[in-house]
């Protein structure tokens, strides 16, 4: 079954589909993003495929509170070029694991789960967020 999500952006309505996402919740496909913003709610917004998600972290919660130092984290201190995301549901709101290439070695790439990396700066908090 498909779930949809419709979120106005400035060019005008955007349809987001599990199979743009990500495929289907079967075949959970890690698809390049582009990191956009922190809300001030703590949701996340990403660019996948020229489709904006408003999402939240699996295994992690921004609160309004950090949600500024959240945003310069990801933007000024841990510029994040390479990200891949794995959307479980398109929501509303959205629930999706993010990584960032955190290093290259002989042996190939090493991605950094988001949501520790957050939890780990202290800018957002543990949860039970289920996939």
């Amino acid at each position: 079954m498909r779930r949809w999500l419709y979120r106005f952006v400035s060019a005008g309505l955007v349809v987001l589909s599990s199979q743009t996402l990500g495929g289907t919740m079967e075949n959970r496909v890690p698809k390049k993003c582009v990191f956009l913003a922190v809300e001030p709610s703590g949701m996340l917004e990403f660019k996948i495929d020229d489709a904006h998600l408003l999402t939240v972290l699996q295994g992690a919660r921004i609160s309004p509170d950090n949600a500024v130092a959240a945003n310069v984290f990801l933007t000024e201190r841990a510029p994040c070029v390479d990200l891949r995301c794995i959307v479980f549901s398109v929501g509303p709101p959205a629930v999706s694991k993010v990584e960032l290439l955190a290093w290259r070695d002989k042996s190939g790439e090493v991605w950094q789960n988001l949501a520790m990396a957050l939890i780990e700066q202290g800018l957002a908090e543990p949860t039970n967020t289920p996939p």
